[in-house]
């Protein structure tokens, strides 16, 4: 039900059925862009995510070969700017294997996320944007699969405040997904987490299986 809900609110074909919460759940999208994109080591993420996130994005990526550039935000709008994209992407060239951005940035500020988005899809690297879900909703912000012309390649964000009642500090609920469809096949190969989808058994009875996705395997349960 969970997975089905989100899919309604974001439009995503592929939510998966959760990670720890948010900040982590932002660096497994760093790691799956990394993985979808071969010889990369970089991603740039944008200044507007909430400080903490970035805390911990710069607690897991130490002693590992993954670069973070930091993009900061313009002091004139407050907002990442695709410029900045455009300018640190050709420096880093091949290198570069995604690009994160907040729907609405931590200073509280709705950013131009068609703009980002169809900026780095000219880049040609995979764009990865921070969401609430509680904002999704009828009457609220656009969903993050139109974005753009074609949408973000992968959305992450925070689902504690979907019911979950806090806990010293939790349980936080990682949102988590990746779109799935004629052009992205392989993409939900490489990111974490476990999927339920439709299935056939061996008898030919339509059943659901929960299908657990890691860089090196893929395992399927029924």
């Amino acid at each position: 039900i969970y997975q089905c809900c989100m899919t309604e609110l974001t439009g995503f074909e592929a939510v998966n059925s959760s990670l720890y919460e948010r900040s982590t759940a932002i660096f497994e999208a760093i790691c799956a862009a990394l993985r979808m994109t071969r010889k990369s080591d970089s991603v740039m993420v944008s200044d507007g995510i909430y400080p903490g996130d970035r805390e911990v994005i710069e607690t897991l990526i130490q002693d590992t070969d993954i670069n973070i550039e930091w993009i900061a935000l313009d002091p004139e709008s407050g907002l990442t700017s695709p410029k900045a994209i455009a300018e640190k992407a050709e420096e880093l060239g091949s290198r570069l294997a995604g690009v994160i951005f907040p729907h609405v940035n931590h200073h509280g500020l709705i950013e131009d996320v068609d703009s980002l988005t169809d900026s780095i899809k000219e880049i040609g690297v995979k764009s990865i944007a921070v969401i609430d879900p509680m904002l999704l909703a009828y009457g609220g912000l656009k969903r993050p699969v139109d974005f753009g012309e074609h949408g973000v390649d992968m959305i992450v964000g925070e689902g504690q405040h979907l019911g979950l009642g806090a806990n010293f500090g939790g349980p936080g609920l990682g949102l988590f997904g990746v779109r799935l469809n004629d052009s992205t096949k392989n993409d939900i190969r490489q990111s974490p987490g476990r999927y339920v989808g439709k299935a056939v058994d061996t008898n030919g009875k339509e059943c659901r299986v929960m299908v657990r996705h890691s860089h090196d395997e893929t395992t399927a349960m029924v």
